[in-house]
């Protein structure tokens, strides 16, 4: 039973997520004109949360509902998914959220830059960064015996030995940390200057107005830059609480392939209109 429901689980919060997170792609695509940074920023963020959602949908939650040992599943395939989705896609979207924050505060703190680099593909670039930074940590955990795979029978994805589990949640760990931190003080920054800066032209019921506005996009971001560090305690260190398999699989599945799906839910559309990059 706890099988069944567990694989249901997954499909259906992993399908949420796949929708929710192709919706957002296509609106961003389909918006008139040229792209600017943040555009391009907003339809990268979409890419590693699809693929960690797909990965629950098409291989997680069929091994599950269909119990399918371990010992029977090809070892390349079930790391090539897990390295790609348990790493890359992991570490990847953090960085692109701290990508856009940066984005956000040097066009309201240095706003000129946007003219004097507008010809140097600055976006590009530092999408190439984060993937590098993302496949890196994909190719580290491939060696033999040493790649996160899908245990059915445990309901989460797990590394094969503990050794080699220890040394990669270190540097996913410093991966999904510093960025959050960096994001966290850009956004903070950011709404300092929005919300106590000096508006004029426009009356005080529209200010208050455009200040409340202001607060709730800085929460927003605030939300969406913790999300993975929520899972990434989750994973650490909740789980290790209960051994029960239903505890662990709460807060290593359940958390993981949730908060990929609210993290393409919340920001249906994007704050800013305007970019840098």
């Amino acid at each position: 039973m706890l099988f069944c429901i567990g694989s249901l689980t997954l499909i259906f919060i992993s399908t949420f997520g796949i929708i929710v997170n192709l919706f957002c792609l296509f609106k961003f695509l389909s918006k008139p004109g040229k792209f600017n940074g943040f555009y391009k920023l907003c339809i990268v963020k979409t890419i590693p949360n699809i693929v960690i959602c797909a990965s629950f949908l098409f291989w997680g939650g069929p091994l599950t509902l269909f119990q399918v040992p371990l010992k029977d599943i090809p070892r390349s395939v079930n790391t090539l998914m897990g390295q790609i989705a348990g790493s890359g896609a992991y570490v990847l979207a953090p960085i692109i959220q701290c990508l856009m924050a940066s984005n956000r505060f040097f066009l309201l703190y240095i706003p000129f830059w946007k003219f004097k680099f507008e010809k140097y593909p600055i976006t590009h670039f530092a999408i190439f960064v984060g993937f590098a930074i993302a496949v890196t940590c994909s190719v580290l955990g491939y060696e033999q015996s040493c790649g996160y795979i899908f245990d059915p029978e445990m309901l989460v994805w797990r590394s094969e030995y503990l050794n080699c589990s220890e040394s990669q949640s270190a540097i996913i760990f410093g991966c999904i940390v510093v960025p959050t931190v960096i994001s966290n003080g850009l956004n903070l920054s950011s709404a300092a200057k929005l919300i106590f800066g000096k508006v004029t032209g426009i009356t005080k019921s529209d200010e208050r107005k455009r200040r409340r506005k202001w607060i709730r996009m800085f929460l927003q971001n605030v939300f969406q830059d913790c999300l993975h560090v929520i899972d990434l305690v989750n994973c650490r260190y909740i789980y290790a609480l209960r051994d029960e398999t239903w505890f662990q699989f709460i807060f290593l599945s359940v958390s993981f392939v949730l908060i990929y799906s609210l993290d393409g839910y919340v920001p249906l559309k994007p704050v800013l209109q305007y970019a840098i990059f």
